[in-house]
């Protein structure tokens, strides 16, 4: 009997602390949508490098990343901002911070609701815990975990939160993967602003409209450029080609006004 009551109590306990939890980050997610809704100044945007590994070469990498290595970030942002009509010139300004002491959360092996919501409790109560130099309050945290191509062939998959506006891409140490690595990064950003996928899970290929760079094009294919949340550039109804850089990807109108550039 006492052993049940224990069990029972702490089980009242465990859920009366998720609920704390919940409430604190629900009331900060409340803060971060009316920041971006509203978006009256460039988003503070902080960088961490993060080796994935233990390889010489990933160390050796990581050592040659500046704050000029994400200018192109920049760059994209304020293009497509311009396109949009959207009044604020620089959208986004990004800072490369330091690494963290410890590395963020994986993300359960065998993922179902409950492992799903502890995971992302998780990774925000960690992220909330890193505190920053020279008085940066960033809107947005990315944490960019370089692997070395030559022991690790695919990388885990890239996640961003809209809540807590956490961004975590996995991403090859290879300079001549630097161009398509800007593509997760930013695609992973615009997760944590609210911008959803857009395309198919099932193969991969872009949906249209919405995943459609130039959507009202005639002929609709090939598509010159891609969507950036649609991931692949259209050639044809079933076939689509991966973009090599920022150059090669748009933000499209539905995306747009998921991260209320336009209504």
């Amino acid at each position: 009997m006492k052993i049940k009551n224990t069990v029972t109590n702490c089980s009242h306990l465990s859920i009366g602390f998720l609920f704390i939890v919940l409430l604190f980050f629900g009331e900060k997610a409340y803060g971060d949508e009316r920041i971006i809704s509203k978006w009256p100044s460039p988003l503070e945007v902080a960088v961490h490098i993060i080796p994935a590994d233990d390889s010489k070469h990933t160390a050796q990498f990581i050592k040659t990343i500046n704050i000029d290595t994400f200018l192109g970030l920049e760059w994209f942002f304020t293009r497509n901002a311009k396109e949009h009509g959207f009044a604020l010139e620089n959208p986004v300004k990004l800072h490369l911070a330091h690494k963290p002491y410890t590395y963020p959360p994986f993300p359960p092996k065998k993922p179902n609701l409950l492992t799903a919501v502890f995971w992302s409790l998780q990774i925000r109560f960690w992220a909330y815990g890193i505190e920053y130099k020279d008085g940066l309050k960033p809107d947005i945290q990315l944490f960019l975990l370089y692997h070395d191509p030559k022991t690790t062939k695919r990388v885990p998959h890239s996640f961003g939160f809209n809540k807590g506006r956490i961004g975590v891409a996995n991403l090859f140490a290879s300079k001549e993967m630097t161009a398509s690595n800007k593509v997760i990064v930013v695609h992973e950003l615009l997760h944590t602003l609210g911008a959803s996928d857009k395309y198919d899970l099932s193969n991969n290929m872009p949906l249209f409209p919405s995943g459609f760079a130039e959507p009202n094009k005639s002929p609709l294919y090939p598509q010159k450029k891609g969507e950036i949340m649609g991931g692949r550039i259209p050639i044809s109804a079933t076939h689509a080609t991966i973009p090599f850089g920022l150059s090669q990807i748009d933000i499209g109108a539905a995306t747009a006004k998921e991260i209320n550039w336009i209504k």
